[in-house]
């Protein structure tokens, strides 16, 4: 008898922690498309949504590879309007043209390539605002110019 009472009382709990684990309650669309600059796939880049004040969801972020992105699982994004930033890369930089000249070893993972797009694309970005309505895929191409 106090078996089955330690089983009950640790299914119930079970249930209730799976029942209560929030990212699970989260709504989210998976997003890909395709980024073009001046006509051409971007090579190497990234793009990142970023979450209006109005939105309560993380940002999210992804790896453009031959001008194509996509996020997926944890990466798609939660209902919302997100602002969109684009970066592109392009040479590798050496130690003295680096911002700040600093040596940065490839082995942390932090990239010392030159940002070929201007800033109205990333830092400063005016690119279309993105909304997220539902948990269907959504498709979202960007393709930037001057």
């Amino acid at each position: 008898m106090l078996l089955t009472c330690r089983l009950i009382v640790i299914a119930l709990m079970c249930c209730t922690l799976a029942g209560c684990s929030k990212s699970e309650s989260l709504q989210r669309a998976e997003v890909s498309g395709t980024v073009t600059w001046k006509d051409q796939p971007i090579e190497d880049g990234e793009i990142v949504f970023t979450p209006d004040e109005s939105t309560k969801a993380p940002p999210g972020s992804g790896v453009i590879k031959d001008g194509k992105y996509q996020l997926v699982g944890r990466s798609a994004l939660v209902n919302g309007t997100y602002s969109v930033q684009i970066r592109a890369f392009g040479k590798e930089l050496s130690k003295e043209l680096s911002p700040g000249g600093l040596d940065r070893p490839q082995s942390v993972g932090i990239s010392n390539k030159e940002q070929i797009l201007p800033e109205k694309f990333n830092t400063k970005s005016t690119i279309e605002k993105v909304t997220i309505n539902g948990t269907a895929p959504v498709t979202k191409n960007f393709d930037l110019k001057e």
